[in-house]
């Protein structure tokens, strides 16, 4: 991959895990007869300077590179605790997941009536089939304010 003076780049700082930008400072170019080599020199904005071919970690040319990169790991990460768990389960509760299951989610029951709907009774859904009559004292009812 061509990386050129001036260009930025962003490092993935493992320890802040966070993302730095550098921008290459100085390439250097040495042709000896073992061969060339090519370092490129990095300065980060806190001063600190680096060389690329030395650093161990990730480091992309545009910063859309470096987010795919870390939704990918975080859909590993998320995956290998999913399949923790799972497995947690098979052992200790004789869990099987069926193949044709489809995931459900725990929403509470919604019992708000309109506010155009409140009578002196309101009958509200508590959920598994189960209803209540609520009577709300006149100090709670609502007054008309258009007159």
């Amino acid at each position: 991959m061509q990386v050129d003076v001036g260009q930025l780049l962003f490092v993935l700082d493992t320890k802040s895990h966070s993302i730095v930008p550098a921008q290459v400072d100085e390439v250097l170019v040495s042709k000896t007869v073992k061969g060339e080599t090519v370092q490129h020199k990095l300065i980060f904005p806190n001063g600190k300077k680096a060389v690329l071919e030395k650093m161990t970690a990730p480091w992309f040319t545009d910063i859309s590179g470096a987010k795919s990169f870390l939704l990918s790991e975080a859909e590993k990460m998320v995956d290998a605790v999913v399949k923790k768990a799972q497995e947690s389960a098979e052992k200790n509760f004789s869990f099987e997941q069926p193949s044709n299951h489809t995931s459900e989610i725990y929403e509470p029951p919604v019992a708000v009536p309109e506010l155009g709907a409140i009578d002196d009774e309101v009958t509200v859904d508590l959920g598994d089939g189960r209803t209540a009559k609520v009577s709300l004292p006149k100090e709670f009812s609502l007054e008309s304010t258009t007159s």
